[in-house]
């Protein structure tokens, strides 16, 4: 049965080739067999572009295997007008609504090409744009685009670097799919306006670039019928195609990234779906940031590749993620970009960003108005040995261009506003710069002023798994918790007395239940109270008690989370039952039940509680919200000093064993070994 695909392909030659070359070619051009042309051609289309390998892949894969539809913004990023407080507001972790180009209004990749004649596609390193016009090609040689075109695909940086015009330029690429001598076919073809010019990778045009601009000018205006496809890095595009439209990659969305990580472990669909749990899980949010970048997505799935899991250090992840902006994605394309500063070494370039990441950070700052990011250049350059006084303030402007458009770490998000490309990356880039600091007492500082804000809570992550040695950092950490207790103590010792000494577990995990279990029954009973009061006070007076307690509770189940690493059936047994009786404190209707079930349960590490005593700590009103918000903070900071000590990161035996057997027990004074240790 013949090919309909290669059949249409062939039929588009015939149109283009008898008609007008009866009277002007030779006999013997006559003769030429245009099946088998149209037959090879979209064979070297399909060798040539439907391959896809990125830096870090051991072997090529099938385009198609891996392909996922991609979105394309109607409305530049750059070009959008909000101001710096909009986006702050959208560059919160917490926030639904993030600043996230997938969730504008969009259109399929599709659905663009098959509506514009003359497209300039722009996107941020490792977006995909070369994915995609591979993509646009193999779709018009399968008859798969509304128009019927003979795709084309033109690396830029090749045709620039041979020196020859674009037309023989094209006509070697006919020569290279099996058509030699096209160059009459390929003007009449162009003429006729019958093919789909795929031109990638503008801004990796580093010689001559006027001539590059000029002949492209002039190629798409003689040849006007065609349909023109150009890809670009955003911030490289400083200039004008005046019938080109803009159109912007979308970052990918979870749908996308779903798609792409099955894709990746389509022969192991068990895999597909750990990762993609690991991706989606609570404590991972950080890392799935990065999976809306496509080449950060590929490198996560081949470190879940080879560990069956991502790094419990994710510092190492994100230093992966960074070499591959800053150095390893040209040169793996083997593209050397001009330096636009040459003093700005790539080792300079991290040093850089890591002063203005812990400056703003450290303000609170997320978006960044173009000109305070040049300041932070210019105060950070005007130091080298090599500055020139008189070219810092070009020079700033220029390096900030240069970074987000060779490397794609900030961002310009809206006009004049720039961030950090992931908020990921800027809490990455501020740990580093607390770790190159130490001598400074950047550690300390740390520790003092955001033990307790959550916002912090990543750059703590990362520090203790960045650091050569984290014991300062966690005895630092541990004695601030310490200062924090002193209103909380006499609910800690509670929750110490009702452990029993033969417990299977170890006395801190122990300690962390019983103390859950307190502050759980102390949530139900609040709820439960006021039975006998009229039903709108009961709600009144149960939704206030409630909203006060859930924080605590929620922070007491962090921290038994964190504990319970012990695999045994016994501990598996005891995180089940915490966890489905925190589930069920959310549902009134269950609240005797779950009692009841709970009550069986709590002997198991606390014998000596009772109904009254978690009723007394409900109902103590005395303690006012100061005390509320030290148990928070002391129940928020010790599930965070237990995760900074399994990051993977070095801690000493001795302090990793002193700090375990003093959790929750108040007060504590360090031993004298570990007292060196805090600034």
């Amino acid at each position: 049965m013949a090919d309909p695909q290669a059949a249409a392909l062939t039929a588009l030659f015939k149109v283009t080739f008898f008609k007008p070359f009866i009277d002007t070619v030779s006999k013997q051009a006559i003769k030429f067999d245009l099946r088998g042309a149209a037959r090879k051609y979209r064979k070297s289309v399909k060798d040539r572009y439907n391959v896809i390998r990125v830096m870090g892949m051991s072997q090529p894969t099938p385009l198609r295997n891996l392909y996922v539809r991609v979105n394309i913004l109607e409305k530049i990023t750059a070009g959008k007008r909000l101001s710096q407080e909009d986006i702050e507001s959208l560059l919160q972790r917490d926030q639904e609504d993030r600043l996230d180009p997938a969730k504008r209004k969009t259109k399929t990749g599709v659905e663009v090409a098959n509506s514009l004649n003359k497209i300039i596609v722009l996107g941020k390193p490792g977006a995909g744009k070369t994915t995609f016009l591979k993509f646009l090609a193999l779709a018009a040689i399968d008859n798969d685009l509304r128009t019927q075109h003979i795709p084309v695909f033109i690396g830029l940086k090749d045709w620039s670097d041979s020196g020859k015009s674009l037309l023989a330029f094209i006509v070697d690429q006919f020569d290279i799919c099996g058509f030699p001598e096209a160059k009459p076919y390929v003007e009449r073809m162009l003429a006729l306006g019958k093919c789909l010019l795929l031109l990638d990778g503008f801004d990796e045009v580093t010689a001559d670039v006027e001539r590059a601009i000029r002949e492209i000018r002039i190629f798409s205006d003689k040849y006007a019928a065609n349909q023109f496809v150009l890809s670009c890095r955003i911030a490289a595009f400083n200039y004008v195609f005046v019938h080109f439209t803009e159109v912007e990659m979308a970052d990918f969305d979870d749908e996308q990234i779903q798609a792409f990580v099955d894709s990746w472990f389509q022969a192991e669909p068990k895999m597909a779906r750990d990762c993609w749990a690991e991706l989606t899980a609570r404590e991972n949010a950080p890392v799935k940031e990065l999976a809306s970048n496509p080449l950060l997505l590929t490198l996560l799935c081949i470190a879940f590749d080879e560990q069956l899991g991502f790094p419990p250090n994710r510092a190492e992840l994100y230093q992966v993620a960074v070499e591959a902006l800053l150095r390893k994605w040209d040169s793996s394309r083997r593209i050397q970009r001009p330096e636009v500063y040459h003093a700005l070494s790539l080792r300079k370039k991290e040093s850089l960003l890591s002063r203005i990441a812990a400056e703003t950070f450290e303000k609170g700052q997320y978006a960044l108005k173009q000109i305070q990011v040049e300041v932070l250049i210019r105060a950070y350059i005007e130091h080298l040995p090599e500055a020139n006084p008189e070219e810092v303030d070009v020079n700033s402007e220029a390096i900030l261009k240069g970074i987000e458009a060779q490397h794609g770490l900030l961002a310009e998000r809206a006009r004049g506003i720039y961030t950090f490309s992931h908020l990921t990356l800027h809490e990455y880039f501020t740990a580093k710069y607390i770790v190159e600091n130490q001598h400074k007492q950047a550690v300390a500082r740390l520790v003092r002023a955001h033990l307790f804000d959550s916002k912090w809570r990543e750059v703590f992550l990362l520090t203790a798994g960045m650091l050569e040695e984290a014991d300062s950092l966690l005895v630092a950490m541990r004695s601030e918790l310490s200062r924090a207790a002193t209103t909380i103590q006499s609910i800690l010792r509670q929750a110490a007395d009702c452990v029993k000494p033969d417990t299977p577990f170890t006395p801190s995990a122990s300690r962390a239940f019983a103390l859950f279990y307190i502050l759980g029954m102390a949530h139900a009973l609040a709820c439960d109270r006021d039975r006998a009061l009229t039903r709108d006070r009961a709600r009144a007076l149960t939704r206030d008690r409630a909203r006060d307690l859930a924080p605590a509770l929620d922070r007491a189940l962090d921290l038994a989370r964190a504990l319970f690493y012990d695999p045994a059936l016994a501990c598996a047994r005891a995180l089940a039952h915490a966890l489905d009786f925190a589930h069920a404190l959310n549902f009134a209707p269950a609240l005797d039940r779950d009692f009841t079930r709970a009550l069986d349960f709590a002997p198991a590490l606390a014998p000596a509680l009772a109904r009254d005593r978690a009723l007394d700590f409900a109902l103590d009103r005395a303690h006012g919200r100061a005390r509320d918000r030290d148990r928070d903070h002391y129940l928020y900071g010790s599930e965070l000093l237990v995760r900074c000590m399994d990051v993977d990161g070095y801690v000493s035996k001795p302090v990793r064993e002193q700090l375990m057997d003093s959790l929750l027990v108040e007060p504590w004074k360090p031993p004298k070994e570990l007292k060196s240790l805090i600034s």
